[in-house]
């Protein structure tokens, strides 16, 4: 079994178009571990998003997405990771606004699991 974690974005809880996404992500043999609704400030989201503060659009990202509603999301499955990534397109198709407001965080490996478990407190 592989743990994975997903951020569910602004636009979508503000919409209320969650429940769509969770049927989604537990489509798979997914099963849902924890689930918790936050609403980060900026310097939390400039921590998630340390790796790309040196891109043109960090700025924007971190002050776009502060003071929102999300749902972070711990997930557990064969193979998470990948199986959750593999329908991340799908999903800021049918649910994104744009580079932005894109609907889903996934994290990408095994290392950023486990920084992102831990950086948004979804390990009991």
């Amino acid at each position: 079994m592989e743990d994975t974690f997903v951020i569910i974005k602004p636009n979508v809880c503000e919409c209320n178009q969650t429940v769509e996404i969770l049927k989604k992500l537990k489509s798979n043999q997914i099963s849902i571990i924890k689930l918790t609704q936050k609403i980060p400030n900026i310097d939390q989201w400039k921590c998630h998003y340390i790796k790309r503060q040196n891109k043109d659009y960090y700025d924007l990202l971190c002050q776009t997405l502060a003071n929102r509603p999300i749902l972070c999301v711990h997930l557990r499955g064969n193979n998470a990771i990948n199986l959750i990534r593999e329908i991340v397109p799908s999903i800021r198709k049918d649910f994104g606004k744009n580079c932005i407001d894109n609907a889903i965080h996934a994290s990408r490996n095994n290392y950023e699991v486990s920084r992102e478990l831990q950086l948004w407190n979804m390990i009991d």
